[in-house]
């Protein structure tokens, strides 16, 4: 079977061409390109804060786990409601100060 082929259960991967394992069972960042692959970028992720860090010399800024929806609101509500909207449902946004 093929990388990225269905099987009777979904979609399998193959690490190094060796042995098929199924999707759900692999790390987000190691989809179909490999568990190695992946090791690597987040130890490249890692080593580039770990430098800034460093270089800065000022502790690390936790930014939080809600960071990327706190920078851009209105894009994380448009995505909400469309996706609301794919799922059957209506949507009407109220300022929070109106309920």
């Amino acid at each position: 079977m093929a990388a990225g082929e269905a099987g009777e259960n979904g979609r399998y991967c193959t690490w190094g061409g060796k042995r098929e394992v199924p999707i759900r069972t692999v790390p987000s960042r190691a989809r179909c390109r490999g568990k190695y692959r992946a090791i690597v970028a987040v130890s490249h992720t890692l080593l580039v804060v770990i430098y800034h860090i460093l270089r800065t010399q000022r502790p690390y800024p936790d930014l939080g786990s809600d960071y990327f929806e706190r920078l851009d609101t209105a894009r994380t509500q448009r995505h909400y409601v469309r996706r609301l909207e794919q799922l059957g449902s209506a949507v009407t946004l109220k300022p929070a100060g109106a309920a």
